[in-house]
């Protein structure tokens, strides 16, 4: 029985530092935000490597850096939605302390072209379009591009052949830094309950396998029922 019960105390003391444990590992994912126009998300650690502007208000995921860049990842694997990872110089976006609900624009476009793959064909008739995942604009000289994605292949195409990108501005970080209404202190306080009930519960468990395992103390033999004090043998 005390082979049972043994490792369900240590279970009980284990499971509270797992859980702890794996909330840290969900909290150190950590984003930058993008609060200015023109923030360019490099193909390298070199200016002149740039893929496309991200959208100013939104955020990227920071993976790593060097001296000067922030390596990065923006968007995420989901449906017709891929991954883009790249560079942003460190100056240029700000970290934050907390995970946005809606870190990334998720928005399409509609592109038009010919028949023969042209972009702003002459005959409307020979004309077709076409629904692609809008990353950001890049800027060639005067012209304008769009960096895209369609079916998992990535290109530019002249902003003139496409629709204008009218995407909403992202306000979570405006509402996350609104001025404090004792969500904090709550918050904290809940954690200090964690730590209290955590600790309670360690404590429990040691003494338990205290009293389980402890030495027993020697029975004393009883009298022999017949033994008479004032018999002389």
């Amino acid at each position: 029985m005390k082979k049972l019960i043994f490792p369900l105390l240590l279970a009980m003391l284990l499971i509270p530092f797992a859980a702890a444990r794996t909330a840290y590992a969900d909290d150190t994912q950590s984003y930058a935000r993008i609060e200015s126009e023109g923030v360019y998300l490099y193909g390298s650690p070199d200016e002149s490597d740039g893929l496309f502007t991200l959208p100013r208000t939104y955020f990227v995921q920071i993976l790593g850096e060097t001296a000067q860049f922030y390596y990065v990842s923006y968007l995420t694997d989901r449906s017709d939605y891929k991954a883009v990872k790249g560079y942003c110089k460190k100056t240029e976006i700000v970290p934050v302390d907390y995970t946005p609900v809606t870190p990334f624009l998720e928005y399409k476009i509609t592109v038009t072209y010919s028949v023969d793959g042209s972009f702003l064909p002459d005959d409307p008739l020979s004309t077709f379009t076409a629904e692609v995942v809008y990353y950001g604009e890049f800027n060639f000289g005067t012209s304008v591009y769009y960096y895209v994605n369609r079916d998992g292949a990535f290109g530019y195409v002249p902003a003139k052949s496409c629709s204008k990108p009218e995407y909403p501005v992202n306000t979570e970080h405006t509402e996350v830094n609104k001025p404090d209404t004792g969500q904090g202190t709550i918050s904290a306080q809940g954690n200090a309950v964690r730590i209290v009930l955590i600790c309670t519960l360690a404590v429990f468990a040691v003494g338990a396998v205290y009293f389980l395992f402890r030495p027993q103390k020697t029975a004393k033999k009883p009298r022999d029922p017949f033994y008479d004090e004032n018999e002389n043998y």
